[in-house]
């Protein structure tokens, strides 16, 4: 049994042929694909999908390049749409210092605010770490 841990099946170029890849994936024993959202609009996308097909799964979360978008209104859709059947982790959240397309400091709040967010509603992360290495490990450990 194989499960694919990470697939963002919701990219729209797999709109065309998105039916006949998921199809594939089961003719080769791929038990469950795991569909994680980037920001609020592809975390919808990740639950509609996972809604239409048996073996793909919703993560929500906002990734560290869009996060300089993020606030309180936004973790709160978090929170809801983490509780929609399906939805089986809070990701794709960390830190990226590569591309830094959000400043560090926003980076680091919203993903220490992200971890608390799957806390409450226990579900686990999926992690983004680019270049990070220390301080991700430094935020997990400390939010633990």
């Amino acid at each position: 049994m194989l499960f694919d841990s990470h697939a963002h099946l919701d990219d729209g170029r797999f709109d065309k042929d998105r039916d006949q890849i998921i199809n594939n994936a089961k003719k080769n024993n791929i038990k469950y694909i795991m569909n994680p959202g980037a920001n609020l609009k592809t975390s919808v996308r990740a639950i509609e999908i996972s809604q239409k097909y048996d073996i793909v799964y919703a993560a929500v979360g906002v990734h560290p390049h869009d996060v300089k978008e993020m606030d309180d209104v936004t973790l709160e859709l978090l929170e809801s749409l983490a509780k929609k059947p399906k939805v089986m982790a809070i990701g794709e959240i960390g830190l990226d210092f590569y591309y830094d397309h959000s400043p560090r400091d926003c980076q680091r709040e919203w993903f220490r605010k992200q971890i608390q967010l799957a806390h409450r509603v226990n579900l686990p992360i999926i992690v983004h770490d680019r270049d990070a290495n220390d301080e991700t490990l430094k935020i997990l450990k400390e939010e633990k």
